[in-house]
């Protein structure tokens, strides 16, 4: 009975050790298009705010008058080929230029483990915009992950005078 006494906490503690498992979810989880305005150097020299249009028709702004920036980061659809977003550039007159970006894509599940959530890999197969401030866009990395070093698209805008 004494040698039962002994070996039991021991044992309790050998099971509780080999059935917790570890969970390796990334920590940054969120799949997000990072957007950078021009060249190295470059920082929007406007207000910008970014909207779309969410697949209830309800519009959804993702970026409110952001000033001054290098670079956005949009969220993207799991379901849709196609994400399109609407730029709204506020000048220095106070006069407002809308664009419209269209980001197609081919969304592709991506799987961690059972204990992470669901999330949903992108690759940037063409990019689309209109030109009123906009001057052209080029994609810089197409795979779009949980990893956002890289700037996906890069966006090119027009000078003042154009």
């Amino acid at each position: 009975m004494r040698r039962i006494a002994h070996i039991l906490p021991a044992a309790a503690i050998v099971l509780t050790a080999v059935a917790c498992s570890s969970i390796d979810c990334p920590l940054n989880s969120r799949v997000m298009l990072a957007c950078k305005f021009g060249d190295e150097a470059d920082k929007l020299p406007d207000s910008l705010t970014v909207s779309t249009t969410k697949t209830d028709g309800e519009d959804s702004v993702l970026v409110n008058r952001v000033y001054k920036a290098d670079s956005v980061a949009l969220p993207m659809s799991y379901k849709a080929g196609a994400d399109t977003y609407y730029l709204d550039f506020t000048l220095a007159d106070k006069s407002h230029v809308i664009d419209t970006l269209t980001v197609e894509k081919t969304n592709l599940p991506h799987f961690e483990s059972v204990d992470c959530n669901p999330m949903m890999f992108h690759d940037i197969t063409d990019v689309r915009h209109t030109a009123h401030h906009i001057s052209s866009v080029t994609i810089n990395a197409n795979h779009v992950t949980y990893d956002a070093d890289k700037a996906h698209i890069i966006i090119y805008l027009k000078d003042s005078g154009e």
